[in-house]
């Protein structure tokens, strides 16, 4: 599979920027007071979900490992002028920030390409503050990993109930989870899970 930094500057095709919106939209369902709070979107990539967000939000935190992808970010925010979003060069698989809180966490179609979800969850789960909001949006999957592609490390999607069940294990109290979108590039749909701290 190819590098993210290597398809860095072609990733915005007409496919992903309609299925960006379509994320978003379901995002903000679960917003409340968005204005007053920030936002740190894991494995932005190019930002297309977090961009359609940044008029929602106090501000907007891109978080992504591949120098490649935050370089498109950075781009749009100059051109966009909005000083009180940022990006920054992370791997929470590594380590997360240890002087950051924010009341969001959105992780989209992230979750499936990181070997110990767990361990991630529980990072985000240090980040946010009393009453955060963690919004995985993911493939429906069986949560095994892809045999087909022998190079690549990731999930096929996961199983709702089980990923809900790890996110309770490390401490998230509320979770709720439904599909909410379909579309010809992703079989099987797309869910969201909104876990609370």
């Amino acid at each position: 599979m190819e590098s993210f930094d290597s398809i860095a500057k072609d990733y915005d095709t007409d496919i992903r920027i309609e299925r960006a919106k379509a994320f978003a939209d379901e995002i903000r369902l679960h917003i409340t007071d968005g204005h007053q709070k920030t936002m740190l979107e894991y494995g932005c990539g190019t930002g297309l979900v977090g961009f359609n967000l940044i008029h929602d939000m106090g501000s907007v935190i891109f978080a992504d490992s591949s120098f490649e992808m935050l370089e498109q970010v950075k781009q749009k925010l100059l051109s966009l002028g909005k000083t009180s979003s940022y990006a920054i060069h992370y791997d929470f698989t590594e380590e997360a920030p240890k002087d950051l809180s924010v009341d969001y966490i959105l992780a989209s179609l992230v979750l499936h390409h990181i070997e110990d979800v767990k361990t991630i969850i529980s990072r985000f789960y240090n980040l946010l503050n009393d009453d955060g909001h963690l919004l995985i949006i993911d493939k429906n999957g069986e949560g095994i990993f892809y045999t087909d592609h022998p190079d690549y490390d990731g999930y096929d999607g996961f199983n709702q109930s089980v990923l809900a069940d790890i996110v309770k294990e490390v401490g998230f109290s509320k979770v709720e989870s439904k599909t909410f979108w379909h579309g010809s590039s992703i079989r099987n749909g797309v869910f969201i899970l909104d876990a609370v701290k």
